[in-house]
């Protein structure tokens, strides 16, 4: 099995300070990976900054340095495995920070 650990910093809009603002990045979080495994990209344009980056470990020759980049890395990943799922198996949120591992 392999695993993922991914983190998502939020550092634009309105964020709600304390206790609410990480309760909100928490459900951003999770409102991702369901659209994600929905295949619903077009939800990732109200969840997801449009200069993302992304890192991974997994796929470091993989450049994503905007939101039609991931929406393409994407469509690629599926393509490759049809039957991908996003499981959260953990989450946090610190202030403007959620890091959540698959």
């Amino acid at each position: 099995m392999v695993r993922l650990a991914l983190m998502v910093v939020f550092v634009g809009g309105a964020i709600t300070p304390g206790f609410a603002g990480e309760v909100e990045n928490i459900r951003i979080v999770r409102s991702m990976a369901d659209a994600i495994n929905a295949r619903n990209l077009d939800a990732l344009e109200h969840l997801v900054a449009h200069d993302v980056v992304r890192h991974s470990a997994a796929t470091a020759g993989v450049a994503v340095t905007n939101l039609e980049e991931f929406r393409a890395f994407l469509r690629s990943d599926f393509a490759a495995v049809p039957d991908s799922i996003q499981t959260i198996e953990l989450i946090f949120a610190i202030e403007r920070s959620s890091v959540y591992r698959l």
